[in-house]
């Protein structure tokens, strides 16, 4: 299961900002988002922050923190280095109350210990929505990243499996868990 490949770069240097993009995306083929102020960072756990800047609080997703001038190649072995942990991350915390397990695709209430067998699809959208905390993930985004499929496309497939995974969650704890919300969907 691949989680999306995405750095975000911040930094008040415009150059560094640039070129670091360049090279990342050249060299990695890695989406790199270029952001000028904390605000801009987004919610959740499924991306790198790279920062020239000092970060004055803790963030879920994997900070690397760069002090320039910064060795290229470095940089990119730490880049590769934090996207294989990220891919090794078995358990994922959905609440307080939930876990989900990536490696046995399994859901499960910590409390009762109660334990759901998911499909790799149902887990897959799981720990995408999960990543993105209480932001608000596109049906588009979520097509692309699962189904690799263009939006464009009339398919009623995203649906059926939110619907699935909801009921599944839903016959088994009692709760609803996932949230339809502006285009897409959340916890």
């Amino acid at each position: 299961m691949n989680s999306p490949k995405i750095v975000f770069i911040l930094s008040d240097n415009q150059d560094f900002i640039e070129s670091l993009s360049s090279l990342v995306t050249r060299e990695l083929q890695v989406e790199c988002k270029k952001i000028t102020t904390k605000s801009e960072i987004p919610a959740g756990n499924n991306y790198i922050l790279i920062t020239s800047n000092p970060i004055t609080y803790d963030y879920q997703p994997p900070v690397i923190t760069v002090i320039l001038p910064v060795r290229a190649k470095a940089l990119l072995t730490d880049i590769q280095a934090t996207f294989a942990n990220i891919a090794n991350i078995d358990l994922l915390e959905i609440t307080e109350e939930f876990q989900l397990s990536l490696k046995h695709k399994t859901i499960t209430h910590l409390p009762t210990g109660a334990t759901t067998a998911l499909t790799d699809k149902e887990t897959q959208l799981l720990q995408i929505i999960t990543g993105a905390g209480t932001e608000v993930i596109s049906r588009e985004v979520l097509l692309k990243e699962i189904w690799k499929m263009d939006s464009d496309l009339d398919t009623h497939t995203l649906e059926t499996h939110i619907y699935r995974l909801r009921k599944k969650i839903k016959d088994a704890f009692g709760i609803e868990m996932i949230k339809a919300s502006d285009g897409g969907y959340k916890l």
